[in-house]
Parts: structure tokens; C-alpha cells; sequence
């Protein structure tokens, strides 16, 4: 049986959305479910729209939870690719096994009852879940971490000197950990304000799953060939995908960059065919040993194709890295990745 949502868990949803959806958003939900969805304000959507259906049972716990999923899980994020074993994907995408491994580390109320957390005193497990999709289950786990930054105030000339003021300030982030059926993982560390140490968030996420899954059956990803197939094959991608800039590296280390002279320009596909010659001629050299750190592009809207919007990517940082720059919809974010991973095989 579902939990009755409670009031304070409805109102910290509600400003949730707020941060991260749209009432349009939250309108489309109803009315996918049949339900009358106007509301022109988040107070009325609260007070008109969702308690109503709540009170009388129209929509229940798990579908204001479904609503903070797709608002706040994907993309503003580094997405680190890895590889498990078979055995560990099915265990993990097992309801029973499952159960069993939350148990035996006392979270199984993640799985049971997903809490709903505004501010986390660290980073939390806040819901572990299996879900079923097209090409078999998947296993999710969801972190709510709080990061603290400092925000300046005032900065005024005082003599020879110059005072900055600032004030600490907090932000919510979302983590993500996801295994397929078939071994393949992501984890989705939430983008930071300013420079951070990506890969040790992710050694923290694999922290909090200590007897939930096992670190050392996860092997990095590589992105190396989906990064050399996208700037090999810039041309004829050119009509779906944009390209801002690249870096490739000579076997002997060399960096050589190649870049637009701005954003609305695409790097292949101009008939500039003296950068897609010399592109190929860096590749190609030396029993293709050059190797592509950089891939800077944007995945260009192709509704027919399940792309419902522009998605601009950085493919670059550790092998098995990438970033989604803007935050966006699930199946945009799940367009990339499936294109992403299929480049990289």
C-alpha cells in the first residue's frame, strides 16, 4: 500500500518544481492522466490541482514522486560511464535480491518509502528504486546532497585596498546511480558552481552503496572511441549533431584545437574542406594514433528522432566522462546517452 503523502512532504515538493519544472510541466502530467490540469499559480497548483487529487485518491505518493524524478534527475550534470558484470546488473535489477542487499545495510525504507529531502545534512540516499523499461530493468539509486558556496555581497574601495564581502549560501544538488540490465552504469554527479573534483563524487556515491553493490566489479567506460567516431565523421553528422570545438593530441603529445568562430557556425558540414582535411590528416597520421580529448557539440532538436530539444555536451575530462550542459527532459537525456554509448563500442 502507498504512504499518504503528508502536507509538509507536499509543499517541500511543490517548491521543488517550483525550482525545477514548470506549472506547463506539471500541467501536461495531469492531463495525461485525464485529470483537469489549469492552474496559474504554484499556490493554486497545490491547492486546486494536487491536494484535491491526493485527498481523494486520483493521484497518490508515488506520482509526486514520479514529478520530482523527471523535474530534477537529468542533465546540469557529469555523467560517468562504467561496465558491471551480468550477475551484478541482475541482482541489482532484481526485486527480491534487491531487497535483501538493502536490508542487510538497514535502507530499505529507500526502496520502500522514498523520502522527499529539501536540505540533506550530507550526502543522502533518498530512494532506491527498479524500473522497467523497453530493454529490460534498471536499477536506480538518488542522492540529495547540499554544497556550500559563497556569494558576494559588496565589494568597495577602501584606501589602497579593495574589501570583498560574501556570505555562504546553500545549494540542493541530485546525484544519480543507475544500472541496466545489461551491466552498463552511469553516474550522474549534479554540476557545480565552480571547480570540483568530479571523479571524487563519484568515489562518494560508490561510498554510500558499500554493500549495496560492489565497487570493484565497475570498470570504467571508455569514451575514447565515440569521441574519435564524432570528429572522424563530423561531415556527415553535421545535419544532427553541431560541432563548437575539438581537441585532438599527436602521438607525441601535442595538442591541436579546432574551433567555430562562433556558436551559431558548425565546425563540419560549412564546405570548409580544409579543416575537415586537416581534422582527417591528425587523425589518420601515424597509424591513427592521435588521440581525441575534446568533443564540444550540440545535439540539434529532431522530435521525429526523440529529441525534443537542443542538447549541448562536453565528451571530455576523464575517458569514461561526458557532461549534459543544460538541465532537460528524460528522453532527450536518454537520446544522448544511447548515441553516446553507441559511438563508444
Amino acid at each position: 500500500m502507498t504512504q499518504k503523502l503528508s502536507t509538509a512532504e507536499l509543499n517541500s515538493a511543490i517548491r521543488l518544481l517550483k525550482k525545477h519544472s514548470s506549472l506547463n510541466a506539471v500541467s501536461t502530467f495531469l492531463k495525461k492522466r485525464g485529470l483537469s490540469y489549469s492552474a496559474t499559480s504554484w499556490e493554486s497548483m497545490r491547492d486546486d490541482r494536487l491536494k484535491p487529487y491526493l485527498d481523494n485518491g486520483d493521484l497518490d505518493r508515488g506520482d509526486i514522486l514520479q514529478l520530482l524524478r523527471d523535474a530534477e534527475e537529468f542533465g546540469r550534470q557529469h555523467v560517468f560511464l562504467y561496465r558491471t558484470t551480468r550477475t551484478e546488473a541482475g541482482e541489482l535489477t532484481n526485486a527480491q535480491s534487491l531487497r535483501k542487499r538493502l536490508t542487510k545495510m538497514n535502507v530499505l525504507d529507500a526502496m520502500d518509502t522514498p523520502r522527499i529531502v529539501e536540505a540533506a545534512p550530507g550526502l543522502q540516499l533518498v530512494e532506491a528504486r527498479i524500473e522497467q523499461t523497453p530493454s529490460g530493468n534498471t536499477f536506480t539509486a538518488k542522492f540529495v546532497d547540499v554544497r556550500t558556496y559563497m556569494v558576494q555581497v559588496s565589494k568597495v574601495n577602501e584606501g589602497d585596498e579593495q574589501v570583498v564581502r560574501s556570505r555562504p549560501a546553500n545549494d540542493r544538488a541530485v546525484n544519480i546511480f543507475r544500472v541496466s540490465a545489461d551491466g552498463n552504469t552511469e553516474v550522474r554527479i549534479q554540476s557545480f558552481r565552480n571547480a570540483m573534483d568530479y571523479p571524487a563524487e563519484v568515489e562518494k556515491v560508490f561510498g554510500k552503496l558499500a554493500g549495496i553493490v560492489d565497487r570493484l566489479l565497475y570498470e570504467d567506460f571508455s569514451l575514447n572511441k565515440a569521441r574519435r567516431y564524432l570528429l572522424e565523421n563530423g561531415a556527415n553528422l553535421s545535419s544532427s549533431i553541431k560541432f563548437g570545438s575539438g581537441t585532438v593530441r599527436s602521438k607525441k603529445g601535442a595538442p591541436v584545437n579546432f574551433a567555430t568562430a562562433n556558436w551559431n557556425e558548425n565546425l563540419f558540414g560549412s564546405g570548409d574542406d580544409e579543416v575537415e582535411a586537416a581534422m582527417s590528416a591528425i587523425l589518420n597520421k601515424a597509424g591513427a594514433r592521435a588521440r581525441c580529448d575534446i568533443v564540444n557539440c550540440t545535439w540539434l532538436k529532431n522530435p521525429g528522432a526523440g529529441l525534443a530539444s537542443d542538447i549541448h555536451t562536453l565528451i571530455a575530462g576523464k575517458s569514461n566522462e561526458f557532461w549534459v550542459v543544460p538541465q532537460c527532459e528524460k528522453a532527450d537525456y536518454e537520446y544522448v546517452l544511447g548515441k553516446i554509448i553507441s559511438y563508444a563500442k
